[in-house]
This record gives C-alpha cells, structure tokens and sequence, in this order.
C-alpha cells in the first residue's frame, strides 16, 4: 500500500477516533497506536518527536509566518493566501483553470 492511501486511512482513523471519542489525539502513545493499526512500524516516529521533530515544527512554523499563514485553515496559491473554508470553491475553480491552461 502507497504512502497516500496510507495516509488517507491514518487521517480517517484520527478524525473517526477524536470525533466519536472525544480523546485527545496529540499524545506519542496514542499516535504510535494509529501508525501501529495501518502495519507501520510506530519506532522511528519516538525517535523523531525526541530528535529533529521539535526543530523542524518550528522550522515550518516560522516558515510558514513569514508567508503570512497566521491561521487554519489557510490556503496558499502561488504567493496569494486565503484564510478560511470559504474559499475552497474559489481556489477549486483557479486550480481546474491552472490545469487546462497547462
């Protein structure tokens, strides 16, 4: 199974487990278990959250400030940004429009 259909079923899972549960969903324990219910090996991700993890959150934090992403959701289009739910049709039109100009 391909990292995307991975990721698909681990975001599924996480929404499905805090939206019907109503637990937390940010603890390491918890989160190994979700990477442990798709058949992926949970032990690199420890080592990571203990190591570089923490540095490079920061890191896409403060790049992600400087492109002027103050809040979610935020959408970024080439340099434009739109903050906000409301603009998913909008930038579902620009996108087709990208696409058939290419």
């Amino acid at each position: 199974e391909g990292a995307p259909l991975l990721l698909d079923r681990y975001v599924k899972m996480v929404f499905e487990h805090y939206w019907q549960s109503g637990e937390p969903i940010d603890g390491i324990n918890t989160i190994k278990g979700f990477v442990d219910k798709l058949g992926v090996d949970s032990e690199p991700l420890e080592g990571y959250v203990k190591g570089a993890g923490p540095a490079a959150l920061i890191a896409s934090q403060e790049a992600l400030s400087a492109r002027g992403v103050i809040a979610t959701p935020t959408y970024l289009l080439g340099e434009e940004r739109f903050i906000g739910r409301q603009h998913l049709p909008l930038l579902a039109c620009r996108l087709g429009a990208q696409r058939t100009s290419e």
